[in-house]
C-alpha cells in the first residue's frame, strides 16, 4: 500500500488500533522505512473499534480541508485527551480463557453476575470497574458518558457483540437525550470480541 501510494502522494497518515494489543502499529513503523519517496506517519490510537475511526474521520476532513500534516497529527493528538470508551463483557468465560480470570474468578463472578466494565488505559484493556447485572455495568457507562455529555455535544458510538437490537435502542434513547450529538452504531471486530465475547456491550465517545 505504501508502495502504491508513493506513485500519488509525498505523505500518509497511518492510524493504527493500540499497540497494546495488537502488531500492526510496530509492522506499520518496520513498513515505512522500506519505502522510497513517501514519508508515511504513523499515528498509535491506543484504542480501537470504531472509536479509532473518529480518528480516521478526524484526519480525512482536515486532509481534505487542505490541513498540513503536523496539523493533523497535532489534532489527533489532542483527541487522545477527549476520547473515552467503556466495555461490558457479558460472558466471563472469554475473559478466562484469555488469562484475564482466574478459575476462582470465573465461578464466582458467574454465580454472582459480575459483569465486567472494561477500559483502555496505557494502550492495553484493563478492569475499569466490577458491577453485578448488566443493567447497573450500562448504568456506569452512561453516567461516565453523561459528565462529558453535559458539557457539549459529543461524537457517540454504541458498540455491540451481536446485539444490534439492544444497540439501537440504547443509541436511540441517547440520541434523543443528546440532540447536539452525533450516535451510531458498530460492532465489536475479531480482536476486542476474542476478550469480551458474544453479547457484549460498550460504548465510545469524543468531543466535538
Amino acid at each position: 500500500m505504501f508502495t502504491k501510494l508513493a506513485a500519488d502522494y509525498d505523505e500518509a497518515i497511518v492510524i493504527t488500533l493500540s499497540s497494546g494489543i495488537s502488531g500492526t502499529y510496530q509492522t506499520a513503523v518496520s513498513a515505512s522505512t522500506m519505502v522510497d519517496g513517501i514519508k508515511v506517519h504513523v499515528f498509535d490510537s491506543e484504542i480501537s473499534c470504531r472509536v479509532q475511526g473518529f480518528y480516521v474521520l478526524k484526519a480525512a476532513e482536515m486532509a481534505m480541508a487542505g490541513a498540513e500534516t503536523e496539523e493533523i497529527l497535532a489534532a489527533l493528538g489532542e483527541m487522545k485527551d477527549n476520547t473515552k470508551a467503556y466495555f461490558m463483557a457479558d460472558d466471563l468465560s472469554h475473559l478466562h480463557r484469555g488469562g484475564r480470570l482466574s478459575n476462582a474468578q470465573l465461578v464466582v463472578g458467574s454465580l454472582l453476575q459480575i459483569k465486567p466494565v472494561l477500559h483502555f488505559e496505557n494502550k492495553v484493556i484493563v478492569p475499569f470497574e466490577k458491577v453485578r447485572t448488566e443493567k447497573k455495568a450500562m448504568n456506569l457507562i452512561l453516567g461516565l458518558l453523561d459528565e462529558d455529555g453535559k458539557e457539549g455535544p459529543l461524537e457517540v458510538t454504541v458498540i455491540h457483540g451481536n446485539r444490534l437490537e439492544k444497540a439501537e435502542k440504547i443509541a436511540q434513547e441517547l440520541q434523543e437525550k443528546y440532540p447536539d450529538s452525533t450516535v451510531t452504531v458498530s460492532y465489536f471486530g475479531p480482536v476486542i470480541g476474542t476478550h469480551l465475547g458474544e453479547g457484549s456491550l460498550g460504548i465510545g465517545w469524543v468531543k466535538k
